[in-house]
């Protein structure tokens, strides 16, 4: 039973890594980055140059990674309170009330928490999150390039547009004037 334990902890620190780099991705400050690599910082060189090249394979990487790690951590939780079950005749039949309370467990530990660490961070962390995205992204490389794959066929069905370009927030105007105008 501690094994349970021990791959669903696993698992749901995954799932909280996964999720808040999603966010981390979409705050982190990439003019700052781009600013920091034309000054010469390798480390922020090496980031801004992964995720201009592969930005949408990192976000695919986090989705895919966020779902594995939620329904393994839903299934080994079940299976451990049946386990758990045998134990303690009350529990018998009732193990799918108490399997919803990882939903609680889940949504907080793994979604809400990390979110708001990793978006409150993201300019600081993005250099440990990057490595270790690339990873993963090696490794479900062949579940994006599914994704990617439905993903077309979906939009091509619903005629929906490539990328279109965005407008630049009143944020990212400001820092992009104060990083090119110092130049």
């Amino acid at each position: 039973m501690l094994s349970y334990l021990i791959a669903i902890l696993f698992f749901l620190i995954l799932e909280a890594f996964f999720s808040g780099s999603e966010l981390a991705l979409f705050s982190v400050n990439r003019t700052k980055l781009k600013y920091l690599a034309k000054e010469g910082n390798e480390k922020a060189k090496k980031v801004y140059e992964a995720l201009e090249k592969d930005f949408d394979d990192y976000v695919a990487t986090t989705l895919i990674g966020t779902t594995l790690s939620i329904v393994s951590i839903t299934s080994l939780f079940v299976s451990f309170l049946y386990e758990f079950a045998n134990f303690i005749p009350i529990l018998k039949s009732k193990e799918e009330l108490f399997a919803e309370s990882i939903i609680v467990i889940t949504l907080l530990f793994g979604e809400i928490l990390p979110k708001s660490v990793f978006q409150h961070y993201a300019d600081k962390i993005i250099y440990f999150i990057i490595p270790i995205l690339e990873f993963f992204r090696k490794v479900l490389y062949p579940l994006i390039i599914l994704a990617k794959f439905i993903t077309k066929i979906v939009f091509f069905l619903f005629r929906v547009k490539g990328k279109e370009e965005r407008i630049l927030s009143r944020d990212e105007l400001m820092d992009l004037l104060l990083t090119e105008g110092g130049e």
